[in-house]
């Protein structure tokens, strides 16, 4: 899915451009102010989520200066980083010591809050609105002399990154890891301090009573309750007393003082600010915690990103140990998350009570550094453990709850480590790591890069008194070929904590990618046994040498050291022999054939694999990489002058399997030429070359660029004559007659055309159009809040494929516009339209339509933005969309903003909607739609009710409710099946500014409809009610008609205000809808 629910939402980047992101991922970009001749490159990455990158933000993105996921608009949209919420939460790191009062400044001249201070990270967390993201971005970057478009980060400005909201990781477990033992000997954790940087805790929990020494709140909610149960889980599993339970459930460190840090909110997802976590760490660290427990992370990128840098700097400074799960992303390699991938972190995954990985555990290495990650393992399968009695899901007079996840392992080692400093309070949280690892029991076959060190071992680790540096050996990755891979060298210090000398005999033991024994001698130690003096250290000498032959790929064992007395120490190690690959030269030439600098190339790997994107570094660019095939692509530019030509060249299959030089000539391109033969005015809004495919591990990709109409642009494929099967490529061109001031604006004719070419991209493209080829369209376009401005897109649909992107066309409303569309079999146009205030640049409302074809030399007129605003299913798009049933689930997506057209949307206000079974509620949340919710499979009585109040400066429908009554049953688990919820459009006619006349007789068309797809009986009873007192009061209009077309009547006083509508109806099935319109439409004299 493109986007997060099934409607349009509307997006501002970091760079100030209003992105529209629609359910089918095609994307509408309206360039911020002052950014006039910016292009935007769009790409589906293999997850299915779209970035749209602006061409001033490649270079910055190429250096790591920007993080990538200030440009992935799913991700933007599914944590509500969209108008509604108010703008793009960052965080700013510094470049220097010293630079905080600069860049400080910075923000504050770009109109941005600073929201806190994160000097664990030397930055800040920023929060810009809608209206001033532009202004914040020339304040953070600056323009390169050297580069039309290309900027750089301001001195002060270390590097800018989404503030991600990140996800939480959800009796024989305690036995398991050998907590008793410890028991025994009288260690549980007194003393020691755990902080939970979780959801909160229940601290009236019976388990948890008294163990609360402190609490702080970082979210924005109320205080520190548990309102979600995640963290009162974690909590009770490091250090629950089991009170309730007489014992049975006590955590790992009954003894163990707690701190609750909220960091996370009680949404379904998405729910931990990156900044507020930040925030308690910092805070957990300054409190004097021993262990930290994080059982929650995101996406890890290559390189350190900022919660990897405050785990690193706070460990440094303050001695803690952070222990946090490695994520549920599992069973694929490298997806282990952030930030437990910090350096210092101890990153935790699941077993079984078998010690084997679940599917769901994150697996290793590390991304980039093929680092070992996690480092060891825990219980995380089934874990019952304290439930929060402040969480809506916990059922009264329950105390306790199963769960399973990364979540619960994490809390079992951050209980050991809480032991083992009661053990040695001196211990460093670095010491502590050591000696977990060192005590955890390995598990054959499972590889290292997925299990670290081996299970969690208390009974062995709370007695641990050998310790070694490094606990565990990251030997990188050895690139192809490997003739001539040097030997690494490394050294493992073994220090005695005990008050007597150890004689250590030492085994290696080793897999290779294919978990066979190493080739002979790849691996090996300098000696085969070492004592270690009391109190103090002996080293050992271990080398790897993969210049030896053997299979490419992630080789892994472990160093074991065993005293006669039973002390052992366990050292894992792993190197990555890299595949094949080789050093590639890109050399670019401009259309005159000189080399240049001002271009920007991608390789999108065809089998699955990495994606390497070159940005503006000197001319010629070397990299090296991994052998595959690759769909090339390159923007080569003439010169630094925004009036220069623009070249885009494609390779939509290169082999990459040694060194090699791949030269990119612009000369290789062909002009783009289209006109109206009929409309001489006509000027060039945007050209779009975009193309998608199927990669070889089944991922459907998706790149387009969309470029400025203004400037001269050619196309190439390197070889044309070449057929690629599988792909398909297209040109979406945007024509129109400027308006009255000379650029787009009001614009009274636009040209929408399209051209799909199957197995190749073509080398330029030239074509004329006379307006009786096309389909014309007279759209009205109309304004529900005053002094608004409209932008409407459209988009061609091929089939499934809907991804092209829109420069969106603006008008001041109320407007009419006069559109021509290419026509042909099989293509389909889909529209799209929003309105906004050009001074703050917030919108009130967002609407889509359904794709349409239309056929050539026909006149249509449609209607968009017209009251009345209100409930509406017509422009349903996927079969996922709407509200309907799986099984024993049922997706909640109502749609409660629509024009009288039957375009459904959006407002700028959350809705909040509330489901009944039988009279109960079940399902209840003021964070939008799109749950989905586990009902009984018995034929049941649902009720849903929904309600939106769009904010300010919204006039009309500024309060929509709806109640749907229907029965519904199990349902196929294979297809969707939609529930038979009604309702009730009008459409009344009414002036350019949505105003009718009063003090008159007035009649309303009306059109009941059930979702589409849906089986609704025949309509049994309608009633219809009006307020003009804003639903204080209501009077009973008349209705006639019959079927499912109605005329409703009512009486306007003679003074101006609004008209609201109330409507029922009611089936033959007895499923029913009553649905309220605050202000449906104006009345005036």
């Amino acid at each position: 899915m493109a986007g997060a629910g099934e409607v349009a939402r509307d997006l501002v980047l970091v760079t100030g451009d209003r992105v529209t992101l629609n359910p089918t991922g095609a994307v509408g970009i309206e360039p911020g102010e002052g950014r006039d001749g910016i292009n935007f490159a769009t790409y589906r990455d293999p997850d299915g989520h779209v970035h749209v990158v602006p061409s001033d933000a490649e270079d910055l993105l190429a250096r790591g200066e920007l993080d990538r996921n200030l440009f992935d608009v799913t991700t933007l949209a599914e944590y509500g980083y969209d108008s509604r919420g108010g703008g793009t939460p960052l965080i700013v790191t510094y470049a220097r010591i010293g630079d905080s009062p600069a860049a400080r400044g910075r923000f504050a001249k770009g109109g941005a809050r600073l929201t806190r201070e994160l000097p664990s990270v030397r930055g800040a967390a920023v929060e810009s609105s809608p209206g001033t993201a532009a202004k914040l971005w020339n304040e953070i970057t600056t323009e390169v002399a050297t580069g039309a478009g290309r900027r750089k980060l301001r001195a002060e400005i270390g590097r800018v990154w989404l503030d991600r909201r990140l996800d939480l990781h959800l009796e024989s477990s305690v036995p398991q890891v050998g907590a008793p033992t410890a028991w025994a000997a009288g260690y549980d954790g007194t003393g020691a301090k755990i902080a939970v940087l979780d959801s909160g805790i229940d601290a009236t929990h019976p388990d948890l009573a008294g163990k609360v020494v402190a609490a702080r709140n970082f979210t924005s909610e109320a205080d520190a309750r548990d309102l979600l149960g995640h963290g009162t889980h974690v909590a009770s599993i490091a250090a629950g007393t089991g009170a309730a339970s007489d014992g049975t459930r006590r955590g790992v460190a009954p003894g163990a003082a707690l701190l609750n840090g909220k960091v996370c909110t009680a949404a379904a997802s998405n729910n931990c600010p990156e900044s507020a976590i930040i925030a308690g760490m910092q805070w957990a660290a300054q409190q004097g915690a021993d262990v930290v427990n994080l059982s929650l992370g995101g996406l890890d990128t290559v390189g350190v990103d900022p919660m990897e840098q405050a785990v690193n700097t706070l460990t440094a400074q303050y001695g803690t140990l952070f222990v946090v799960s490695a994520g549920n992303r599992g069973p694929g390699e490298m997806t282990v998350e952030t930030p437990s991938t910090a350096d210092a972190a101890l990153s935790v995954g699941a077993v079984g009570d078998d010690d084997f990985l679940p599917y769901f555990t994150a697996r290793g290495p590390r991304i980039g550094d093929t680092a070992i990650k996690p480092d060891l393992t825990a219980p995380g399968v089934s874990i019952t453990a304290a439930a929060s009695s402040t969480a809506p899901s916990t059922p009264p007079g329950e105390f306790y709850v199963a769960n399973e996840g990364t979540s619960m392992a994490a809390p079992h080692v951050a209980g050991a480590a809480a032991i083992l400093a009661q053990r040695n309070p001196e211990w460093t949280g670095t010491q502590l790591k050591s000696a977990l690892l060192g005590s955890a029991q390995p598990h054959d076959p499972t590889p290292v890069i997925e299990q670290g060190a081996g299970r969690l071992d208390i009974a062995r680790g709370y007695d641990q008194r050998l310790l070694a540096d490094p606990p565990s050996l990251s030997l990188g990755r050895q690139q192809h070929p490997h003739h001539d891979d040097p030997v690494l060298d490394r050294t493992v210090t073994y220090t005695n904590t005990g008050t007597s000398a150890i004689t250590l005999n030492l085994e290696l033991t080793t897999r290779d990618p294919n978990g066979s024994a190493a080739p002979a001698g790849m691996f090996s130690l300098g000696a085969s046994s070492v004592t270690v003096p009391a109190g103090g250290s002996a080293a050992v000498r271990f080398t790897a040498d993969t210049a030896l032959n053997g299979p490419e790929g992630h080789y892994g064992g472990t160093i074991t050291a065993t005293a006669a007395d039973g002390v052992r120490v366990v050292t894992p190690y792993a190197v990555d022999r890299a595949v094949a690959g080789g050093e590639v030269t890109f050399r670019h030439l401009n259309s005159v054939g000189e080399p240049t600098s001002e271009r920007s190339t991608i390789l999108f790997s065809l089998d699955g694999g990495e994606d390497y994107f070159l940005g503006t570094e000197s001319e010629p660019i070397t990299r090296y990489i991994r052998a595959g095939t690759y769909l090339l692509q390159s923007w080569i530019t003439d010169s630094a002058d925004f009036e220069s030509r623009q070249t885009m060249l494609v390779d939509p299959s290169v082999r990459i399997d040694g060194d090699q030089t791949i030269t990119l000539d612009a000369r290789r391109g062909r002009p783009v030429d289209v006109d109206i033969t009929d409309d001489p005015n006509e000027g060039t809004v945007s050209v779009e070359l975009g193309y998608w495919w199927r990669d070889n591990a089944g991922n459907m990709r998706s790149y387009s660029n969309l470029l400025d109409g203004g400037r001269p642009l050619a196309f190439g494929q390197v070889d044309p004559e070449q057929r690629t099967p599988g792909l398909t490529s297209f040109l979406n061109i945007t024509l129109a007659v400027p308006g009255p001031g000379g650029d787009f604006v009001n614009s009274p004719r636009s040209y929408h055309l399209v051209r799909r070419f199957e197995q190749y991209v073509p080398t330029g493209f030239t074509q004329t159009h006379s307006t009786a080829s096309l389909a014309r369209v007279d759209a009205r376009l109309g304004e529900s809040t005053p002094n608004t401005r409209g932008n409407k897109t459209s988009y061609p649909s091929f089939g499934e494929q809907r991804w092209a992107g829109q420069f969106a066309i603006q008008f001041d409303l109320p407007f009419t516009h006069t559109e021509y569309y290419s026509a042909a079999a099989g293509l389909r146009w889909f529209s799209t339209f929003g309105d906004h205030h050009p001074a703050t640049r917030t919108s009130t409302i967002s609407l889509q339509g359904a794709p349409r074809a239309y056929r050539a030399g026909t006149i249509v007129t449609e209607g968009w933005n017209e009251p009345v605003l209100g409930p509406s299913y017509s422009a349903l798009l996927l079969p996922s969309d709407g509200v309907h049933r799986t099984g024993d689930t049922i997706h909640l997506d109502p749609t409660l903003i629509g024009d009288g057209s039957g375009h459904s949307g959006w407002s700028n206000a959350t809705p909040r909607y509330t489901l009944r079974r039988n009279g109960t509620v079940i399902a209840d949340s003021t964070d939008g739609p799109w749950p989905d919710v586990t009902v009984p499979a018995t034929r049941s009585t649902f009720l849903l009710e929904g309600r939106v109040e769009p904010m300010a400066p919204a006039e009309l429908s500024t309060l929509v409710t709806a109640v749907w009554t229907f029965r519904s049953g199990t349902a196929s688990e294979s297809t969707p099946v939609r529930l038979p919820l009604w309702t009730v459009s009008f459409r009344p006619a009414l002036d350019d500014s949505n105003v009718a006349r009063a003090g008159t007789a007035f009649r309303l068309p009306a059109t009941l409809a059930a979702q589409p797809g849906s089986t609704p009986g025949s309509v049994r009873k309608v009633t219809v009610q009006y307020s003009t007192d804003d639903g204080r009061s209501w009077r009973n209009a008349t209705v006639t008609g019959s079927g499912n077309t109605r005329t409703v009547a009512v009486r306007h006083p003679n003074t101006s205000g609004f008209v609201s509508l109330r409507a029922t109806v009611t089936d033959s099935a007895n499923n029913s809808v009553k649905q309220t319109v605050i202000r449906a439409y104006r009345i005036a004299p």
